[in-house]
């Protein structure tokens, strides 16, 4: 009689995004205790799809696709806490491109939960998987652990799939290995630019100490207004950007209406130092005199040269058309 058929090989598992901890043993101190129950709590499921093709099946199975075409999927979460407070900031990225991040800081009650539009472009995508790729996160070890300072916890981990790769990575009460501490801030600064959360990646005493410097920056460089062109500009970026850092916190303090007041003076000034050069550069071309509209424009250029300024377009566009009609 013919032999049995051998029965089909199991399919190997692929190593789960969030494998499961051991439970941490209570401890005498309150703080780690109910940090350690917030960041237990932190759940965040990273679909992973994969097609298990058992042997011995009639037809032909359809080809897998390369992983190279595999998509990204990734979950960050920083978790900061004391006696007296707790922040924890996630974030994830589906595999179809779509980010959400969610904020608590309990000690200014502020609860924060966004997603994007829609996914991000590829270009991203792509960009971001070589940020993982080239910090050599799959070879980090699983976990760093230290001894918490005395009232203070912190703990970040990131956890990513790509293709049949997975891993995830977590530092505890120590210092974050180089590489990964790159990957962490590359996608701190991915979720603020993606969804424009600056201010609510950090808490509320950190983010008081930033609007100080920003609004300090900003008022050495507008005592130095008169120094550089673009003083006036950069002025108004730092007095704007320490608005934003204190705009998410209630009650406000008082730096946040003096920022708003001197933005909005830096602004009055900038714009009427446009408005004066391109008066120059307008009335210079009238009369033909295309050098002297030439250096107007150079000029308004060198006071806002951001490049994604509509002011800063317009007036490349018009000096391009001045330094043609000068060369011929």
């Amino acid at each position: 009689a013919p032999a049995p058929a051998a029965a089909p090989a199991a399919a190997k598992p692929v190593q789960p995004l969030f494998p499961e901890k051991p439970a941490r043993k209570r401890g005498s101190n309150l703080a780690p205790a109910v940090v350690g129950a917030c960041i237990a709590a932190v759940v965040v499921a990273v679909a992973a799809k994969f097609f298990l093709v058992s042997a011995g099946g009639k037809g032909e199975a359809p080809a897998a696709a390369p992983e190279k075409d595999w998509p990204l999927e990734f979950s960050f979460v920083k978790v900061e806490g004391t006696g007296e407070n707790i922040f924890r900031y996630e974030m994830s990225m589906s595999a179809d491109g779509v980010v959400s991040v969610s904020v608590s800081d309990l000690s200014s009650n502020r609860h924060l939960s966004k997603s994007g539009d829609g996914p991000v472009s590829d270009d991203v995508r792509n960009e971001l998987r070589r940020a993982f790729e080239t910090s050599g996160f799959l070879s980090l070890d699983p976990l760093y652990e230290g001894t918490p300072r005395q009232n203070t916890w912190r703990d970040v981990r990131i956890s990513a799939l790509y293709g049949t790769r997975a891993a995830s990575v977590e530092v505890k009460n120590r210092a974050e290995p180089e590489s990964f501490k790159a990957l962490r801030e590359r996608l701190e600064a991915f979720g603020r630019n993606e969804l424009g959360l600056w201010a609510f990646a950090f808490g509320r005493d950190k983010l008081l100490e930033l609007a100080r410097e920003e609004f300090a920056r900003g008022e050495r460089l507008w005592a130095e207004r008169e120094v550089r062109r673009d003083n006036v500009h950069a002025a108004l970026r730092a007095y704007r950007s320490s608005v934003e850092y204190l705009d998410s916190l209630d009650p406000k303090p008082e730096l946040y209406d003096m920022a708003l007041d001197k933005a909005e003076e830096a602004e009055r000034q900038l714009a009427a130092i446009v408005s004066d050069l391109n008066w120059k550069a307008d009335h210079n071309a009238s009369v033909k005199d295309w050098a002297a509209a030439r250096q107007a424009l150079r000029e308004l250029l060198d006071v806002v040269p951001d490049r994604t300024d509509p002011r800063n377009k317009a007036a490349l566009a018009r000096l391009r058309d001045v330094e043609a009609r000068l060369s011929k």
